[in-house]
Order: structure tokens, then sequence, then C-alpha cells
């Protein structure tokens, strides 16, 4: 089971946008999210304004 919530998230620049985060993953039942989670590349959002790039790191294997 993997969970994700609605989050908001502020870039560096200072903007303000949200985003779906995951907050769990079950990398036993998601083998794609595993080697995302690996690659570094779960919760790396882009600015809608793209400012910037932000990663928010709050992920958990399980």
């Amino acid at each position: 089971m993997t969970i994700s919530n609605l989050e908001k998230i502020k870039c560096p620049k200072g903007h303000i946008f949200e985003a779906q985060l995951i907050s769990a993953i079950s990398v036993s039942d998601n083998f794609e999210l595993k080697e995302a989670l690996i690659a570094g590349e779960v919760n790396l959002v882009t600015c809608p304004d793209k400012l910037s790039r932000t990663s928010n790191s709050i992920a958990w294997l399980k």
C-alpha cells in the first residue's frame, strides 16, 4: 500500500503551491516506486512557476 497526501510546498524562491507527496511506500507491492525511491525521484516536485525544483524527503520503506 502506498499513501500519498496533498501538501503545501514552499519553493526556495518563496512561491507556495500544492503537490501530491508520498508518505509511505510498500515496496513489495509497487516495484516502480521502489526504483524511483532508490533513484531519489520520490517527492521531487517542480514549482508551477518553474522557478525551482525541490525535494521533500518524507518517504519511508516498509
